[in-house]
């Protein structure tokens, strides 16, 4: 199924869902029926998608360029040329025939182009009505040109299919002519068979014939060797797997830290149209065996998780990685890797993953976790790692594949805050004073939290408001950096969670008035005074 018509199956059945539950008054509480994401308004389903698109536009750019480069190879000059060079050689054939056949056969009749310029013209402006379609794929053109062009191809075609019926007849004449001619014929196949007997025993002829004869024997002894190499391949390949089983327990032991591990692996050669050998084996957990029927005790369906199986699964991915000599030219895909796995297997995962980079062409993660694609990527520079994300046009259905910050994607709300009051002191704006005051309000409240977390921690967190933490500081006696006058650290306190603050319903307004500053008809001057203190307080004095 084409990457469009699944993702518009998706969707139709979303709608039609979403409008089932509206009629009946119902929540619609929406998963995507492909990858079991929950959808709303905010939260990207496309991320399961991520190859289709990109296969698919590229294939429907691909055919473009082929049909442009098919229509560029054709020569009509160098097709009519041949078709005329086909009526002059027939009509010297019809010549020589004319005068033994009876006079009421009609010899074959030339009309197959009836307008060679009107025909180039056309093929010129499908030429160009392509290369327009290339210019911009996604963008639908006219298509008379190609429907003209088509209908005088089609009419060439069924010119030609009545030249060729009365060539056709036209040498069924000639056929029945020369059937009549019995004594002659006759002699000419005698004398044929009879060079052939004599060609058989020209010194060439020979020759060949008493290689076939060796060959023939060398086929033989080849089939008679067959049974031995195949003897020494298991052999071989019973060795080979001994290794695979060593290193596969390696990882599922010493790696992942599991209590299973592979015994009597066996070798399974290639069956019917098979080309590779498989590997039969049995899995144990702390020593007792586990069966894969799932009615018999100790079944893998009872014994293994989600997470257990993913993990068997990678531990046998990555022992074939050691072994694969060519893998210096492979592309690794790892698709959610974690979904199924707990805290200690996502970091050995993480490591393992990037253990590979180094020794393969190029690694390809995909996942909905970006703190896990970070601790992938640490290490590595910009310009060796790119990333990614799918994003959605719900009012165009339209969906794009764009880069990503993943640093910034990842970076913890506190320095993002301080940034972007950084940001504000070189280019202010009056216009951004309630984001400014929230980043104040909430950095200060961060701070306060980690830096006086002891002195702090008696809150109970549904109270740990930013007012109640400045009047724990006072309770508290806190001692600020370097012995700075806590009476002026405490007022700055107040002053910007006064200014910051927005009243919750049925809370009192601040007296503005008595404080001294209005947020409502503060200057972009005074803002960035209030900036200024934030920034000073987490530097110098809290």
């Amino acid at each position: 199924m084409r990457a469009e018509t699944w993702l518009q199956t998706g969707f139709n059945y979303l709608s039609n869902k979403k409008s089932a539950l509206d009629d009946q008054g119902m929540t619609a509480n929406l998963t995507c029926p492909f990858c079991q994401q929950p959808v709303n308004d905010t939260i990207d389903i496309i991320k399961a998608y991520t190859l289709r698109f990109n296969e698919e536009f590229n294939n429907f750019v691909q055919r473009i360029q082929n049909h442009l480069a098919t229509l560029v190879d054709i020569n009509l000059d160098a097709l009519i040329q041949s078709f005329s060079n086909i009526d002059q050689t027939n009509t010297n054939r019809v010549n020589y025939w004319a005068t033994h056949l009876p006079a009421d056969v009609q010899p074959p009749i030339y009309n197959i182009i009836s307008d060679e310029a009107t025909l180039k013209d056309e093929h010129q402006n499908l030429i160009a009505l392509i290369q327009q379609k290339l210019q911009n794929p996604s963008v639908q053109v006219a298509v008379d040109s190609a429907n003209t062009f088509q209908t005088s191809i089609q009419d060439i075609q069924n010119n030609i299919e009545i030249y060729n019926q009365s060539v056709a007849s036209y040498n069924a004449s000639i056929t029945a002519f020369r059937a009549g001619i019995q004594t002659e014929q006759q002699a000419q196949e005698e004398l044929n068979k009879l060079n052939r007997i004599k060609k058989r025993f020209e010194p060439a002829i020979d020759r060949l014939c008493t290689s076939l004869v060796l060959e023939r024997q060398n086929l033989r002894t080849l089939e008679q060797a067959y049974t031995l190499l195949v003897q020494q391949e298991q052999a071989a390949a019973r060795v080979f797997f001994s290794t695979y089983k060593d290193s596969i327990n390696y990882y599922l032991g010493q790696v992942f830290k599991t209590p299973f591990q592979i015994d009597n692996v066996v070798h399974v050669p290639p069956q019917g149209r098979a080309t590779q050998s498989k590997i039969g084996y049995k899995l144990k957990i702390d020593g007792h065996d586990i069966s894969f029927d799932p009615n018999q005790p100790n079944s893998a369906k009872d014994c293994l998780s989600e997470g257990d199986k993913s993990t068997i699964a990678l531990a046998f991915f990555l022992a074939r990685m050691d072994i694969d000599p060519g893998k210096a030219n492979k592309i690794l895909v790892f698709d959610d890797p974690l979904s199924s796995f707990d805290c200690n297997r996502r970091l050995y995962t993480v490591q393992l993953i990037k253990d590979l980079f180094p020794q393969i062409k190029q690694t390809i993660v995909l996942s909905h976790n970006e703190y896990f694609l970070y601790e992938v990527s640490k290490g590595y520079a910009r310009g060796d790692r790119k990333t990614l994300r799918i994003t959605e046009n719900f009012v165009t259905r339209a969906s794009k594949i764009e880069p990503l910050d993943l640093d910034a994607l990842v970076e913890i709300e506190y320095f993002k805050h301080i940034k972007e009051l950084e940001d504000f002191l070189q280019n202010a704006d009056i216009n951004q004073k309630d984001k400014v005051l929230g980043h104040m309000r909430n950095i200060l409240e961060a701070h306060i939290r980690f830096k006086f977390y002891r002195q702090t921690s008696n809150i109970p967190e549904n109270s740990r408001t930013f007012g109640r933490l400045i009047d724990e500081l006072v309770n508290q006696n806190v001692v600020f950096r370097n012995d700075t006058n806590p009476p002026s650290i405490i007022t700055k306190l107040r002053l910007i969670n006064s200014i910051s603050c927005k009243p919750h319903h049925g809370e009192p307004v601040p007296d503005y008035r008595t404080i001294g500053v209005d947020p409502n008809t503060i200057t972009v001057v005074e803002l960035a005074n209030f900036v200024q203190d934030t920034l000073d307080l987490i530097d110098n004095s809290l």
